[in-house]
């Protein structure tokens, strides 16, 4: 036996972890970012309409793949869980696993600008349909651009702030 054949005999495969299904049925309106979940970046709770995003959950779990493991599980999950949901006006607020952010909060602009977006500034102590999108700095510099992402409510509060960076890969082309 060489020394290859020995060190993989060795090796034991990789587990690889599985979604935990939520054990609570999903409300009317999904928490899906805020100061309860700790958020750095959002101050302000962002509700979403779970009728709304049902259609949505169902044909971008068919059309997006991802990498990691549970959030790919919690992708194809959603829709399942958003049709068993409780749409009863007066029920709670659903919490969401990490999972199923990952899936949900990279497209939380493209949920406002579809109007399926509550948000509540916790310092108005008011819920707004409307934001104010207040991009600025932006600046590029090489092949590195930069910019500051601020959403705030109509009376002016921060409910959103990030830093945002895109660096270009240019690739140089051969000249005769």
């Amino acid at each position: 036996m060489n020394f290859l054949t020995k060190w993989f005999a060795k090796a034991k495969p990789v587990e690889t972890p599985q979604y935990e299904k939520p054990t609570i049925d999903c409300s009317n309106l999904i928490l899906l970012s805020g100061p309860a979940y700790g958020d750095k970046t959002f101050f302000g709770s962002f509700l979403l309409n779970a009728v709304s995003v049902r259609e949505w959950s169902l044909e971008h779990s068919k059309s997006v793949w991802s990498t990691a493991n549970l959030e790919q599980q919690a992708r194809v999950f959603l829709p399942i869980w958003l049709e068993g949901a409780t749409y009863d006006s007066d029920s709670y607020i659903t919490l969401i696993d990490l999972p199923m952010r990952q899936v949900l909060v990279p497209y939380t602009y493209d949920f406002y600008l579809k109007g399926w977006l509550s948000v509540y500034c916790h310092q108005c102590s008011k819920f707004y349909d409307t934001l104010v999108d207040n991009d600025h700095s932006h600046q590029k510099v090489g092949h590195t651009s930069n910019w500051t992402e601020e959403w705030l409510c109509p009376s002016g509060h921060i409910l959103h702030h990030k830093e945002q960076e895109v660096r270009w890969i240019v690739r140089k082309t051969k000249q005769d």
